[in-house]
C-alpha cells in the first residue's frame, strides 16, 4: 500500500483503501457498499489525472510489455549456435571409441566450458534448455573419459551433474546415456549389484534400438560377476532379441552404435566370469573377426582388443601361456588407458598358474601394468 500511494502520490482512501468495509462497518449507516465506494474512489482518482495523466500510465504499461519481451527474446548466441554445438558433441562421442581417452578429455572439456561461459548470458527458454542438454551430453562424455583414465570420484560427479541435468530438461535419451555410464562405473568399481540396478533402471528410457546395449553390456556382465548365469543368460537373450528386431540400416544410438561385435565380446565375457571359458571363446574370437572387418565407421580398437584379453584369459587354463601373455601385451600396445582393459590384463595374469607367472614374458607383463597402475588416480584390481 504504502508504495502505491508512493507511485499514484495519493492518499489510501483516494485509491480505494485504507477503510473498514467489513459488513458490519455498512450495517445501517447508508454507507455506500463496498465494491460500490471503491469504484467511485477509484473513479475520482481516475478522472482527477486527467487525459494526459492517464495516457502516461498507459505508456508506462505499454514499455514493460516492451521490456518483458526485449528480454524473452535477449539471446547471446547467434541464430546457428545450438546447432553447431550439437553437432560438436555428437562428433566427440563419435570419435569417443578411436582417440586415447586423454586426448579428447581436453577437447571435451573445452567444450564444456565453452557451454557454461554461454549459460551465464541471457538467452529465451528454449535456447537455454538446449544449452542445458548439451552441457548434459558433454556431462556424458566427461564422466565415461574421467572414468577411462581411472578417476572414479570424477566420473560419478560428472555423471551425477548429467543425471540432475538430463532430469532438469526431462531428457530420456540423455537419462538413458547416465544409466549406461553409471552402470559401466560401477560394474568397474566392484559394486556389480548398483551396476545391475542401473542398468535395469536404463531400460525405462532406452529406445527401441537402445536397449540390447543396457542388456548385454551392463546388465549381463553385472549379473556374471554376482555369479548369477540365470541373470546374465536372461540378459544377453533380450540383448539378441533387440538386435534381431532392428531394422536394416537403424543406428541403435546416435552418439555409439552398438554392433554385433559388442554383442559376441559381451556374451564371451560374461561367459568367461561365469567360469564358463570354453564357452566363452568362440563368441570372443567371433568378436575380433567382426571388429577387424567392420567398416570404418564401426571401428573400435579398445573394443578389440578388450577381446583379445578375453581370449588370452580363456587360454589361460589351456596350458598357453606364451600365447595369452602375447595377447595381452599386444592389446595394451592398442589400449593402454582404458579402466576396463587394465583391469582385465590384470586378471588374466591373477588367473596363470603360479608356475606359468614366473616366466620371464609374464613377469615383464606384471612390471607394464605396476608401470600404468602407479600413473593413475585409483588402483587397478
Amino acid at each position: 500500500m504504502d508504495r502505491l500511494c508512493r507511485v499514484y502520490e495519493a492518499r489510501p482512501d483516494l485509491l480505494g483503501y485504507g477503510r473498514d468495509y467489513t459488513p458490519a462497518a455498512y450495517a445501517g449507516s447508508g454507507v455506500l457498499a463496498h465494491g460500490e465506494e471503491a469504484a467511485t474512489d477509484r473513479g475520482r482518482f481516475l478522472g482527477g489525472m486527467g487525459a494526459a495523466g492517464l495516457a502516461a500510465m498507459l505508456d508506462r504499461a505499454s514499455d514493460t510489455a516492451v521490456r518483458l519481451g526485449r528480454k524473452l527474446g535477449a539471446s547471446n548466441l547467434g541464430p546457428a549456435t545450438l546447432e553447431q554445438l550439437e553437432l560438436q558433441v555428437v562428433g566427440l562421442a563419435q570419435r569417443f571409441e578411436r582417440t586415447p581417452p586423454s586426448q579428447l578429455l581436453h577437447r571435451v572439456l573445452a567444450e564444456q566450458e565453452q557451454v557454461e561461459g554461454l549459460l551465464d548470458g541471457c538467452q529465451p527458454l528454449r535456447q537455454r534448455r538446449g544449452l542445458y542438454r548439451i552441457a548434459g551430453q558433454l556431462s556424458v562424455l566427461l564422466g565415461r573419459l574421467s572414468h577411462d583414465l581411472g578417476d572414479y570420484p570424477a566420473a560419478r560427479a560428472h555423471l551425477l551433474t548429467a543425471w540432475q541435468v538430463a532430469e532438469e530438461v526431462d531428457d530420456h535419451a540423455l537419462r538413458y546415456r547416465v544409466r549406461v555410464g553409471q552402470s559401466t562405473v560401477a560394474l568397474w568399481a566392484g559394486d556389480f549389484r548398483a551396476a545391475r540396478d542401473y542398468a535395469q533402471d536404463g531400460q525405462r528410457y532406452a529406445a527401441a534400438g537402445q536397449r540390447a546395449r543396457l542388456a548385454a553390456r551392463c546388465e549381463a556382465r553385472a549379473c556374471a560377476r554376482m555369479h548369477d548365469p540365470a541373470g546374465a543368460k536372461d540378459a544377453l537373450r533380450l540383448a539378441r532379441r533387440a538386435m534381431l528386431s532392428q531394422t536394416a540400416g537403424e543406428e541403435p544410438d546416435g552418439w555409439w552404435a552398438f554392433t554385433w561385435g559388442d554383442l559376441e565380446l559381451y556374451t564371451g565375457m560374461s561367459l568367461l566370469w561365469l567360469e564358463q571359458p570354453s564357452d566363452a571363446e568362440p563368441h570372443v574370437r567371433e568378436a575380433i573377426t567382426w571388429y577387424q572387418s567392420a567398416p570404418l565407421a564401426l571401428q573400435s580398437p579398445p573394443d578389440e582388443a578388450q577381446a583379445h584379453i578375453n581370449l588370452a584369459s580363456c587360454l589361460a587354463g589351456q596350458d598357453q601361456p606364451d600365447e595369452g601373455i602375447r595377447l595381452v601385451v599386444n592389446a595394451l600396445e592398442v589400449s593402454r588407458e582404458r579402466e576396463g582393459n587394465l583391469q582385465q590384463a590384470y586378471e588374466f595374469l591373477v588367473a596363470l598358474p603360479p608356475a606359468h607367472r614366473d616366466l620371464p614374458a609374464a613377469r615383464d607383463l606384471a612390471e607394464q601394468l605396476r608401470f600404468l597402475r602407479a600413473a593413475r588416480p585409483t588402483p587397478i584390481g
